[in-house]
């Protein structure tokens, strides 16, 4: 009897509490603004000294183009490519790297390029806090397509950071607001967003999977995927697990671009409008409405889809 209590327990855990447990695995860093700005400002500190240090002799370009072409030059001669060597000799010779000064040249750059690792996101996020303007017009475009309201239950899949939730949660009022992303530093980036934004907002960061949104069963109105479905490397497992997530009125609401309407510099997981679109269909999805917004060098499609009654 014991045996089946403590069972029915750990089933009750697994099923209902999936979200919260996900959240414990990352804290947020700053326990308020101040301590951000002055973590910030070390690190910035460390990198300008490195900064005088470094072995430049052409101020002209920026320190971090130069130590990534420091490091490139060290992997591309490590894999003995002859039709670079001579290109790659006069480089080092103007850099003034040589067989006594490499090793500490490198490690000097690698460091340099850690620190900006380290900085770019903590920068990210005192301007995101510090940011009170309003949407852009192409933001207050997608908005409007999307019809949302307060009091909804919402999840946004691929946030990536909390750029758009902000947006968002500066409006309307949902129920709950769950913002999903596979990468733990993005994830970072959210709690750490949330903590310190001074608008106490009801959102669940939830560290996700390739195949699932770990919200199955949540009965959520909407779905949001903005310019990351085709990121999904196990796509019809995610859209079966988006389909689980959504109630039986739930929308799925997707900003995307296909290979047909993308100009620019294009990501290579992009795929054919056909070829997305007959996934969804297959998936059991619904097309109910759509729009585009033209940008310079992309049409990004706003995709509004439901649940097939068929499926």
């Amino acid at each position: 009897m014991h045996m089946m209590r403590y069972f029915l327990a750990l089933l009750f855990f697994f099923t209902f509490a999936g979200p919260t447990f996900a959240q414990k695995t990352i804290s947020p860093r700053f326990t308020n603004e101040q301590a951000l700005s002055q973590q910030l400002n070390q690190l910035i500190l460390e990198q300008q000294a490195i900064n005088l240090l470094a072995p430049f002799d052409d101020w002209s370009d920026s320190p971090s183009t130069q130590s990534a072409l420091l490091l490139a030059i060290t992997r591309l001669k490590g894999e003995n490519k002859p039709s670079l060597a001579a290109v790659l000799d006069r480089i080092e010779q103007r850099r003034k790297i040589n067989p006594a000064n490499r090793e500490a040249a490198l490690a000097l750059e690698a460091k340099y390029l850690e620190l900006n690792r380290k900085i770019t996101p903590l920068r990210q996020l005192r301007d995101l806090l510090s940011d009170n303007s309003p949407a852009d017009d192409s933001l207050r475009e997608e908005l409007a397509f999307y019809l949302l309201k307060s009091n909804l239950r919402m999840a946004e899949l691929g946030a990536g950071d909390p750029i758009f939730a902000k947006q968002v949660l500066s409006q309307l009022r949902p129920q709950r607001y769950y913002l999903n992303d596979i990468d733990p530093a993005a994830m970072q980036m959210i709690h750490d967003f949330f903590h310190l934004w001074p608008v106490k907002a009801p959102t669940s960061p939830v560290l996700g999977e390739s195949y699932s949104t770990g919200l199955e069963g949540q009965g959520l109105d909407v779905i949001i995927v903005r310019n990351a479905l085709h990121h999904f490397n196990e796509l019809p497992a995610m859209l079966s697990s988006i389909k689980a997530s959504l109630g039986p009125e739930g929308r799925l609401l997707l900003k995307e671009t296909f290979t047909e309407s993308c100009y620019g510099l294009c990501c290579p997981d992009i795929r054919p409008e056909a070829e997305l679109i007959h996934t969804l269909e297959q998936a059991g999805f619904v097309l109910n409405r759509r729009s585009s917004i033209q940008e310079t060098s992309t049409t990004w499609h706003l995709l509004e889809y439901s649940i097939s009654a068929e499926k």
